[in-house]
């Protein structure tokens, strides 16, 4: 009978006694504390595209000079009637001031961006052409801190009514993402 109480009793301890698991969990019991270790890593996250753009814009005045012939007949002069004898030119800018037929585009994003410019003539000035250059002049992709410049030249007649400076177009700067290549 001693052994089988001896076996009861050992039974009913080990019931009781903690036994230590090396699995990843603990046991502990009441009235005791336990340590577990917290790790952490720093890590720099990709952050998104910030936009932030200057543009920067010239007068955009220009004038439209048609020569002066003499009229021997009505003894007077008279606007030239030969229309390539005229010329555009932008009006002079004061001195520090961007040069009047200038758009200066600068990229202060956190990444690159596309720039296009367009012109557009107003209906009742539509013999007038605006251009920035060659062909593809009127679109620039530029890098993070980069800048680029463009210039307007309008060409066409303008209608001798004009006299005052007067509104004959629109440029439109788009700024748009430059997409990652395939």
């Amino acid at each position: 009978m001693k052994k089988i109480l001896t076996l009861i009793l050992c039974v009913a301890m080990l019931c009781t006694m903690s036994i230590s698991a090396f699995a990843g969990t603990k046991t502990v019991g009441t009235g005791t504390t336990d340590l577990g270790d917290v790790s952490a890593k720093y890590v720099l996250q990709d952050g998104t595209a910030t936009y932030s753009v200057d543009i920067e814009w010239g007068s955009m005045a220009f004038t439209y000079t048609v020569p002066l012939i003499w009229d021997a007949e009505g003894h007077d002069w008279i606007p030239d009637p030969d229309v390539k004898n005229a010329s555009w030119a932008p009006v002079a800018a004061a001195e520090g001031e961007t040069a009047t037929n200038e758009i200066i585009v600068t990229n202060n994003s956190s990444a690159a961006i596309t720039a296009n410019v367009s012109f557009e003539a107003e209906d009742a000035y539509n013999t007038v052409t605006g251009s920035f250059g060659e062909e593809g002049a009127d679109e620039a992709e530029l890098d993070t801190a980069a800048s680029h410049t463009f210039t307007l030249t309008l060409d066409g007649t303008l209608a001798k009514e004009a006299t005052t400076s007067t509104k004959v177009g629109t440029v439109t700067v788009t700024i748009g993402k430059v997409e990652a290549a395939a």
